[in-house]
Protein backbone atom coordinates (compact mmCIF):
# COMPACT_ATOMS: atom_id res chain seq x y z
CA UNK A 1 0.00 0.00 0.00
CA UNK A 2 2.69 2.58 1.00
CA UNK A 3 4.88 1.60 -1.96
CA UNK A 4 1.74 2.30 -4.31
CA UNK A 5 0.89 5.71 -2.35
CA UNK A 6 4.66 7.23 -3.16
CA UNK A 7 4.22 5.85 -6.90
CA UNK A 8 1.37 7.87 -7.57
CA UNK A 9 2.53 11.08 -5.92
CA UNK A 10 6.06 10.60 -7.76
CA UNK A 11 3.73 10.18 -10.90
CA UNK A 12 1.69 12.96 -10.29
CA UNK A 13 5.07 15.43 -9.51
CA UNK A 14 6.76 14.20 -13.35
CA UNK A 15 3.52 14.93 -15.15
CA UNK A 16 1.46 18.10 -13.52
CA UNK A 17 3.85 21.07 -15.27
CA UNK A 18 3.08 18.76 -18.44
CA UNK A 19 -0.51 19.48 -17.33
CA UNK A 20 -0.40 22.86 -16.59
CA UNK A 21 0.26 23.13 -20.28
CA UNK A 22 -2.32 21.12 -21.50
CA UNK A 23 -4.95 22.38 -19.34
CA UNK A 24 -4.17 26.15 -19.15
CA UNK A 25 -6.11 26.91 -22.36
CA UNK A 26 -6.17 25.78 -26.10
CA UNK A 27 -2.75 24.88 -27.33
CA UNK A 28 -2.17 25.93 -30.64
CA UNK A 29 0.86 24.89 -32.80
CA UNK A 30 2.49 26.89 -36.01
CA UNK A 31 4.91 26.01 -38.41
CA UNK A 32 7.53 28.75 -39.76
CA UNK A 33 10.35 28.85 -42.11
CA UNK A 34 13.63 30.35 -41.75
CA UNK A 35 14.32 33.05 -43.84
CA UNK A 36 17.43 33.93 -42.79
CA UNK A 37 19.27 31.91 -45.27
CA UNK A 38 21.55 30.45 -42.63
CA UNK A 39 19.46 27.00 -41.62
CA UNK A 40 18.55 24.71 -44.79
CA UNK A 41 17.56 21.97 -45.11
CA UNK A 42 19.70 19.66 -47.62
CA UNK A 43 18.00 17.06 -50.30
CA UNK A 44 20.77 14.25 -50.69
CA UNK A 45 22.55 12.78 -53.47
CA UNK A 46 20.31 13.40 -56.35
CA UNK A 47 19.86 17.03 -56.11
CA UNK A 48 21.58 20.07 -57.29
CA UNK A 49 23.43 18.47 -59.96
CA UNK A 50 24.21 21.45 -62.95
CA UNK A 51 25.44 20.99 -66.56
CA UNK A 52 27.32 24.37 -68.31
CA UNK A 53 28.55 24.87 -71.57
CA UNK A 54 30.69 27.68 -72.28
CA UNK A 55 32.45 29.01 -75.55
CA UNK A 56 35.05 32.10 -75.52
CA UNK A 57 38.65 32.96 -75.83
CA UNK A 58 42.32 31.76 -74.65
CA UNK A 59 46.17 32.64 -74.30
CA UNK A 60 48.86 30.77 -73.92
CA UNK A 61 52.42 32.53 -72.27
CA UNK A 62 55.12 30.32 -73.79
CA UNK A 63 58.73 30.80 -73.71
CA UNK A 64 58.63 33.09 -77.45
CA UNK A 65 55.07 33.80 -77.05
CA UNK A 66 55.31 37.47 -76.09
CA UNK A 67 56.49 38.28 -79.44
CA UNK A 68 53.34 37.80 -81.09
CA UNK A 69 51.00 40.67 -79.80
CA UNK A 70 48.50 39.66 -77.40
CA UNK A 71 45.30 39.47 -79.43
CA UNK A 72 46.90 37.68 -82.27
CA UNK A 73 47.05 35.08 -79.55
CA UNK A 74 43.73 34.62 -78.95
CA UNK A 75 42.49 31.23 -79.85
CA UNK A 76 38.80 29.81 -79.28
CA UNK A 77 37.89 27.92 -75.87
CA UNK A 78 35.10 25.65 -75.26
CA UNK A 79 33.90 24.04 -71.90
CA UNK A 80 31.48 21.60 -71.18
CA UNK A 81 30.75 20.66 -66.98
CA UNK A 82 28.81 18.61 -65.04
CA UNK A 83 28.59 19.65 -61.31
CA UNK A 84 26.74 18.96 -58.18
CA UNK A 85 26.18 21.56 -54.97
CA UNK A 86 26.53 20.03 -51.99
CA UNK A 87 25.67 22.92 -49.82
CA UNK A 88 24.46 26.19 -50.93
CA UNK A 89 28.07 27.39 -49.81
CA UNK A 90 30.40 24.31 -51.49
CA UNK A 91 29.99 22.41 -54.66
CA UNK A 92 32.03 20.44 -57.26
CA UNK A 93 32.24 20.02 -61.04
CA UNK A 94 34.04 17.93 -63.18
CA UNK A 95 35.16 20.24 -67.05
CA UNK A 96 36.11 19.01 -70.23
CA UNK A 97 38.30 22.61 -71.48
CA UNK A 98 40.02 22.54 -75.11
CA UNK A 99 40.54 23.50 -78.90
CA UNK A 100 43.75 25.76 -79.68
CA UNK A 101 46.66 27.67 -78.56
CA UNK A 102 47.91 30.02 -80.60
CA UNK A 103 51.73 31.35 -79.80
CA UNK A 104 55.39 31.44 -81.38
CA UNK A 105 58.05 28.72 -81.93
CA UNK A 106 61.60 28.99 -82.55
CA UNK A 107 62.87 25.45 -83.22
CA UNK A 108 59.69 24.26 -85.25
CA UNK A 109 57.57 22.66 -82.92
CA UNK A 110 53.51 22.90 -84.11
CA UNK A 111 54.55 25.71 -86.53
CA UNK A 112 52.31 27.10 -89.43
CA UNK A 113 55.48 27.69 -91.60
CA UNK A 114 54.71 31.28 -91.36
CA UNK A 115 57.44 33.88 -89.85
CA UNK A 116 56.33 36.17 -86.94
CA UNK A 117 56.33 39.78 -88.96
CA UNK A 118 59.91 41.45 -87.36
CA UNK A 119 60.70 38.87 -85.75
CA UNK A 120 61.56 36.08 -88.30
CA UNK A 121 64.92 36.56 -89.11
CA UNK A 122 68.56 36.53 -86.79
CA UNK A 123 68.30 37.23 -84.08
CA UNK A 124 64.70 35.47 -83.16
CA UNK A 125 63.92 33.09 -85.98
CA UNK A 126 60.73 32.91 -84.70
CA UNK A 127 57.54 31.65 -86.52
CA UNK A 128 53.86 31.71 -85.59
CA UNK A 129 52.40 28.28 -83.65
CA UNK A 130 49.71 26.60 -83.20
CA UNK A 131 48.21 23.11 -81.59
CA UNK A 132 45.15 21.63 -80.58
CA UNK A 133 44.80 20.60 -76.96
CA UNK A 134 42.25 19.51 -74.30
CA UNK A 135 42.22 19.28 -70.71
CA UNK A 136 39.76 16.84 -68.31
CA UNK A 137 39.57 19.15 -64.57
CA UNK A 138 38.03 18.71 -61.53
CA UNK A 139 37.33 22.05 -59.47
CA UNK A 140 35.92 22.75 -55.94
CA UNK A 141 33.55 25.68 -55.90
CA UNK A 142 33.05 28.01 -52.99
CA UNK A 143 29.52 30.48 -53.22
CA UNK A 144 31.10 33.55 -52.09
CA UNK A 145 27.03 35.15 -52.99
CA UNK A 146 25.90 32.39 -50.00
CA UNK A 147 28.74 32.45 -47.78
CA UNK A 148 28.06 36.82 -47.58
CA UNK A 149 24.32 36.92 -48.05
CA UNK A 150 23.32 33.17 -47.11
CA UNK A 151 21.26 30.88 -49.36
CA UNK A 152 18.53 32.78 -51.60
CA UNK A 153 16.67 30.41 -53.42
CA UNK A 154 16.27 32.90 -56.43
CA UNK A 155 19.64 34.87 -56.10
CA UNK A 156 20.23 37.07 -59.20
CA UNK A 157 24.26 36.67 -59.15
CA UNK A 158 26.02 33.74 -57.38
CA UNK A 159 30.32 34.30 -57.89
CA UNK A 160 32.03 31.46 -57.16
CA UNK A 161 35.83 31.19 -56.99
CA UNK A 162 37.28 28.09 -57.14
CA UNK A 163 40.59 25.90 -57.49
CA UNK A 164 41.07 22.53 -59.57
CA UNK A 165 43.42 20.48 -60.98
CA UNK A 166 43.64 18.56 -64.15
CA UNK A 167 45.78 16.15 -67.04
CA UNK A 168 46.27 18.94 -69.76
CA UNK A 169 46.65 16.95 -73.12
CA UNK A 170 48.43 18.18 -76.64
CA UNK A 171 46.33 16.30 -79.08
CA UNK A 172 48.76 16.54 -82.30
CA UNK A 173 52.41 15.53 -82.89
CA UNK A 174 54.48 15.85 -80.66
CA UNK A 175 51.70 14.64 -78.08
CA UNK A 176 52.22 15.75 -74.32
CA UNK A 177 50.51 14.78 -71.40
CA UNK A 178 51.17 17.65 -68.43
CA UNK A 179 49.24 17.78 -64.93
CA UNK A 180 47.76 21.20 -64.63
CA UNK A 181 46.35 23.08 -61.74
CA UNK A 182 44.34 26.17 -62.01
CA UNK A 183 42.01 28.90 -60.33
CA UNK A 184 39.47 30.77 -61.34
CA UNK A 185 36.16 32.97 -60.64
CA UNK A 186 32.65 31.58 -61.97
CA UNK A 187 29.78 33.83 -61.93
CA UNK A 188 26.43 32.50 -62.44
CA UNK A 189 23.46 35.17 -63.61
CA UNK A 190 19.71 33.69 -62.60
CA UNK A 191 17.60 34.36 -66.15
CA UNK A 192 14.76 31.42 -65.47
CA UNK A 193 13.99 29.26 -63.19
CA UNK A 194 16.98 26.29 -63.17
CA UNK A 195 18.62 28.62 -66.37
CA UNK A 196 21.53 30.52 -65.44
CA UNK A 197 24.01 32.87 -67.79
CA UNK A 198 27.52 32.04 -67.26
CA UNK A 199 31.02 34.03 -67.54
CA UNK A 200 34.29 32.22 -66.17
CA UNK A 201 37.50 33.32 -66.21
CA UNK A 202 40.56 30.75 -64.97
CA UNK A 203 44.31 31.03 -65.11
CA UNK A 204 46.09 27.85 -65.63
CA UNK A 205 49.77 26.30 -64.98
CA UNK A 206 51.33 23.52 -66.61
CA UNK A 207 54.91 22.47 -67.27
CA UNK A 208 57.51 24.42 -69.25
CA UNK A 209 57.85 21.69 -72.01
CA UNK A 210 53.71 21.53 -72.54
CA UNK A 211 54.08 23.66 -75.96
CA UNK A 212 56.89 21.09 -77.25
CA UNK A 213 59.46 23.89 -76.00
CA UNK A 214 61.74 23.68 -73.38
CA UNK A 215 63.11 27.59 -72.45
CA UNK A 216 64.63 26.97 -68.40
CA UNK A 217 60.84 28.51 -67.25
CA UNK A 218 59.41 26.19 -64.02
CA UNK A 219 56.65 26.86 -66.09
CA UNK A 220 53.59 28.32 -68.60
CA UNK A 221 50.35 30.01 -68.19
CA UNK A 222 47.24 29.81 -69.40
CA UNK A 223 44.16 32.68 -69.56
CA UNK A 224 40.74 31.62 -70.38
CA UNK A 225 37.45 33.22 -70.76
CA UNK A 226 34.06 31.77 -72.26
CA UNK A 227 30.76 32.52 -72.08
CA UNK A 228 27.57 30.28 -71.08
CA UNK A 229 24.89 29.01 -69.74
CA UNK A 230 23.75 26.24 -66.94
CA UNK A 231 20.96 24.33 -66.66
CA UNK A 232 20.08 23.06 -63.04
CA UNK A 233 18.02 19.77 -62.80
CA UNK A 234 15.49 19.03 -60.32
CA UNK A 235 15.50 18.25 -57.39
CA UNK A 236 17.22 21.71 -57.14
CA UNK A 237 17.47 24.22 -54.49
CA UNK A 238 17.79 23.91 -50.26
CA UNK A 239 14.73 23.54 -47.63
CA UNK A 240 14.28 25.77 -45.46
CA UNK A 241 14.30 25.30 -41.51
CA UNK A 242 11.07 25.03 -39.84
CA UNK A 243 10.69 26.19 -36.19
CA UNK A 244 7.78 25.35 -34.67
CA UNK A 245 6.11 27.40 -32.49
CA UNK A 246 3.31 26.64 -29.98
CA UNK A 247 1.33 28.73 -27.90
CA UNK A 248 -1.50 28.56 -25.12
CA UNK A 249 -4.59 30.33 -25.81
CA UNK A 250 -7.78 30.85 -23.42
CA UNK A 251 -9.08 33.01 -20.90
CA UNK A 252 -5.79 34.76 -18.73
CA UNK A 253 -8.66 34.86 -15.51
CA UNK A 254 -9.36 30.65 -16.02
CA UNK A 255 -5.97 30.27 -16.38
CA UNK A 256 -4.62 31.78 -13.35
CA UNK A 257 -6.79 29.60 -11.58
CA UNK A 258 -6.14 26.55 -13.35
CA UNK A 259 -2.40 26.82 -12.54
CA UNK A 260 -3.14 28.46 -8.71
CA UNK A 261 -5.03 25.24 -8.42
CA UNK A 262 -2.20 22.77 -9.98
CA UNK A 263 0.37 25.21 -7.72
CA UNK A 264 -1.68 24.18 -4.92
CA UNK A 265 -2.18 20.25 -5.20
CA UNK A 266 1.37 20.11 -6.72
CA UNK A 267 2.46 21.41 -2.88
CA UNK A 268 0.56 18.90 -0.90
CA UNK A 269 1.96 15.92 -3.12
CA UNK A 270 5.48 17.55 -2.75
CA UNK A 271 4.87 17.23 1.13
CA UNK A 272 3.40 14.60 1.15
CA UNK A 273 6.65 13.10 -0.69
CA UNK A 274 8.60 14.57 1.80
CA UNK A 275 7.06 13.16 4.89
CA UNK A 276 7.80 9.56 3.04
CA UNK A 277 11.55 10.22 2.43
CA UNK A 278 13.79 8.04 4.62
CA UNK A 279 10.80 5.28 5.02
CA UNK A 280 11.65 1.69 4.84
CA UNK A 281 9.53 -0.42 2.22
CA UNK A 282 10.26 -4.10 2.32
CA UNK A 283 14.40 -4.54 2.38
CA UNK A 284 15.58 -1.03 3.50
CA UNK A 285 14.48 0.61 0.06
CA UNK A 286 14.61 4.05 0.44
CA UNK A 287 11.88 6.37 -1.87
CA UNK A 288 13.52 9.11 -2.93
CA UNK A 289 11.83 12.32 -4.94
CA UNK A 290 14.12 13.45 -8.20
CA UNK A 291 12.66 15.88 -11.39
CA UNK A 292 12.73 12.90 -14.26
CA UNK A 293 10.23 14.95 -16.38
CA UNK A 294 11.64 16.75 -20.10
CA UNK A 295 10.42 19.79 -21.54
CA UNK A 296 10.65 21.32 -24.29
CA UNK A 297 10.61 25.02 -25.58
CA UNK A 298 10.13 26.60 -28.50
CA UNK A 299 11.06 30.01 -30.14
CA UNK A 300 9.79 32.14 -33.07
CA UNK A 301 11.89 31.88 -35.89
CA UNK A 302 15.00 33.85 -35.15
CA UNK A 303 14.22 35.14 -31.99
CA UNK A 304 15.61 34.54 -28.29
CA UNK A 305 12.95 35.70 -26.23
CA UNK A 306 11.38 33.26 -23.80
CA UNK A 307 7.57 33.20 -24.35
CA UNK A 308 5.26 33.77 -21.46
CA UNK A 309 2.92 30.51 -20.98
CA UNK A 310 6.62 28.73 -20.92
CA UNK A 311 8.26 31.30 -18.16
CA UNK A 312 4.61 29.53 -16.15
CA UNK A 313 5.36 26.09 -16.62
CA UNK A 314 8.99 27.08 -15.67
CA UNK A 315 7.64 28.73 -12.41
CA UNK A 316 6.29 25.20 -11.91
CA UNK A 317 9.24 23.22 -12.52
CA UNK A 318 11.40 25.73 -10.03
CA UNK A 319 9.61 24.43 -7.35
CA UNK A 320 9.84 20.56 -8.07
CA UNK A 321 13.96 21.46 -8.05
CA UNK A 322 13.92 23.65 -5.05
CA UNK A 323 11.94 20.60 -3.06
CA UNK A 324 13.69 17.48 -4.61
CA UNK A 325 17.37 18.92 -4.64
CA UNK A 326 17.20 17.97 -8.26
CA UNK A 327 19.47 18.98 -10.84
CA UNK A 328 18.54 20.44 -14.17
CA UNK A 329 20.24 19.79 -18.08
CA UNK A 330 18.97 22.83 -20.84
CA UNK A 331 19.90 21.02 -23.76
CA UNK A 332 19.84 23.26 -26.87
CA UNK A 333 19.53 21.90 -30.24
CA UNK A 334 21.43 22.84 -32.79
CA UNK A 335 19.67 22.92 -36.36
CA UNK A 336 21.68 20.13 -38.67
CA UNK A 337 24.90 21.75 -40.18
CA UNK A 338 24.46 25.27 -38.17
CA UNK A 339 26.65 27.58 -39.25
CA UNK A 340 28.03 29.89 -36.49
CA UNK A 341 25.59 32.12 -36.02
CA UNK A 342 22.68 29.89 -35.49
CA UNK A 343 24.41 28.11 -33.14
CA UNK A 344 24.83 31.33 -31.16
CA UNK A 345 21.21 31.96 -31.48
CA UNK A 346 20.68 28.66 -29.69
CA UNK A 347 23.35 29.10 -27.00
CA UNK A 348 21.46 32.92 -26.36
CA UNK A 349 18.18 30.72 -26.24
CA UNK A 350 19.66 28.50 -23.36
CA UNK A 351 21.06 31.09 -21.41
CA UNK A 352 17.80 32.95 -21.91
CA UNK A 353 16.12 29.74 -20.02
CA UNK A 354 18.58 29.64 -17.36
CA UNK A 355 18.35 32.67 -16.53
CA UNK A 356 14.67 32.51 -15.88
CA UNK A 357 15.44 29.83 -13.65
CA UNK A 358 17.84 31.19 -11.27
CA UNK A 359 17.38 34.88 -11.82
CA UNK A 360 13.26 34.81 -11.40
CA UNK A 361 12.74 31.70 -9.93
CA UNK A 362 15.95 31.56 -7.72
CA UNK A 363 17.07 27.78 -8.50
CA UNK A 364 20.59 28.09 -7.66
CA UNK A 365 23.26 28.58 -10.28
CA UNK A 366 25.05 25.18 -9.74
CA UNK A 367 22.13 23.11 -10.29
CA UNK A 368 21.20 24.19 -14.00
CA UNK A 369 23.75 22.44 -16.56
CA UNK A 370 23.33 23.51 -19.93
CA UNK A 371 24.84 21.24 -22.66
CA UNK A 372 24.14 21.20 -26.92
CA UNK A 373 23.37 18.45 -29.63
CA UNK A 374 23.20 18.75 -33.12
CA UNK A 375 19.52 18.13 -34.46
CA UNK A 376 19.02 14.87 -37.10
CA UNK A 377 16.60 12.75 -38.59
CA UNK A 378 15.85 10.71 -35.60
CA UNK A 379 15.89 13.44 -32.86
CA UNK A 380 12.79 13.89 -30.60
CA UNK A 381 13.19 17.22 -30.26
CA UNK A 382 12.40 20.38 -32.99
CA UNK A 383 15.83 22.01 -34.43
CA UNK A 384 16.28 25.61 -32.28
CA UNK A 385 14.12 24.60 -29.49
CA UNK A 386 16.04 24.23 -25.76
CA UNK A 387 15.30 21.38 -23.46
CA UNK A 388 14.76 21.05 -19.87
CA UNK A 389 14.92 17.50 -18.30
CA UNK A 390 16.21 16.24 -14.85
CA UNK A 391 20.04 15.53 -15.04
Amino acid sequence: MVNKFIACILSALIVLPALAQETAGEVEETVEYSDSGREVVLKGPKANWFISAGFGGQVYFGDHDNRVPFFQRVAPALDIAVGKWFTPTLGFRFMYSGLSYKGATQDGTHTLGVPVPGKGGAPYWLEKQKFNSLTLATDLLVNLSTVILGYREKMIWNCSPYIGVGLARVTQTPKNNEFLVRGGLFNAFRVAEGWDVNLDVKMSYVNDEFDGEFGGRSGEGILSATVGVSYKFKPRGFGRQANVTRYVRGNSDDLIRQINELKAENDALAAEAEKLKGVEVGTNEVIVNKFVTAYEIFFKDGSEALGKEYQVNLSLFSEIIAKSGSKVVLVGMYPANADSAARKTVEHRAEMVKDCLVKEFNVPEENVKIEFEYWNADSKFKAGSVVVKGE
